[in-house]
């Protein structure tokens, strides 16, 4: 990586890291970088949306909607959450998502 950070910034020695591990951080430092808080960066890459990002923006609209439509139609008094799940998680499948760990989906119904 000090190689890299030479190619790239030549003596400039500061990395700003978004998210980093101890033993990266330690190393990193041990040969001389001066590793500083990436975060603000990273926001602003973020907030800025290129055509990928958008589809994949897209793509999880269009999960979210199919798997709201399959929990809709099981919707009915006296189910359980864990009997509506299942529909939940063919909503994922149809689109192609193989698995959703949050149940935050239920807000929208």
């Amino acid at each position: 990586m000090v190689d890299v950070l030479q190619q790239h910034a030549g003596s400039n020695r500061r990395l700003a890291v978004d998210k980093i591990e101890i033993p990266g951080f330690r190393a990193l430092t041990q040969n001389g970088v001066d590793v500083i808080s990436g975060q603000v960066l990273t926001e602003h890459a973020r907030a800025v949306k290129n055509d990928n990002e958008l589809k994949a923006m897209q793509c999880a609209i269009t999960a979210c909607e199919a798997a709201i439509e399959e929990m809709r139609a099981v919707m009915q008094p006296g189910i359980s959450e864990n009997e509506m799940w299942p529909a939940h998680h063919g909503g994922w499948r149809y689109a192609g998502i193989r698995h959703r760990s949050c149940r935050h989906l239920w807000l929208l119904l």
